[in-house]
């Protein structure tokens, strides 16, 4: 028995900043979505007593970060039923695959969640092309005297 397995749950793998899956972090098939975890800096307590700021990561981030988007998803629509919600969020996510940080295969069912596309999605907007490489570049000219 696991919580992401419930009816209803919404199951998140962790991945890193390159969208590598987390070694730790359950994936596969049945996992709908990954989000992004680790070294994010937070306030510690140890035993009740502060310990101070430090670096966290792993589903207890990963989770979190899921619920903010479909917070900001409920805020932006708020009429908004459940089944448009998730057909919003596993629509708008950017797609991962590969392999994780010890080089085995993984996969999620959709991908990793992307908050943008989201809020795009769930308000009927339509989602942008992805950039071309061409289009990330940003031309710089300096005069020297």
């Amino acid at each position: 028995t696991y919580p992401a397995g419930s009816p209803g749950a919404i199951g998140v793998a962790a991945s890193d900043q390159h969208d590598n899956l987390m070694t730790y972090s359950t994936f596969g098939s049945w996992v709908p979505l990954a989000a992004p975890t680790g070294d994010i800096t937070t306030w510690l307590v140890f035993n009740g007593v502060p310990y101070g700021y430090g670096p966290v990561g792993g589903t207890s981030i990963s989770a979190p970060v899921v619920a903010g988007i479909i917070g900001l998803m409920l805020s932006a629509a708020p009429d908004a039923t459940v089944s448009q919600v998730k057909s919003a969020l596993f629509s708008s996510v950017d797609p991962i695959s590969g392999v994780n940080q010890s080089g085995a295969p993984v996969n999620v069912q959709y991908g990793r969640v992307n908050a943008y596309r989201a809020l795009l999605a769930i308000t009927g907007q339509p989602a942008p092309a992805s950039p071309t490489p061409a289009d990330q570049v940003v031309p710089l000219s300096v005069e020297l005297a």
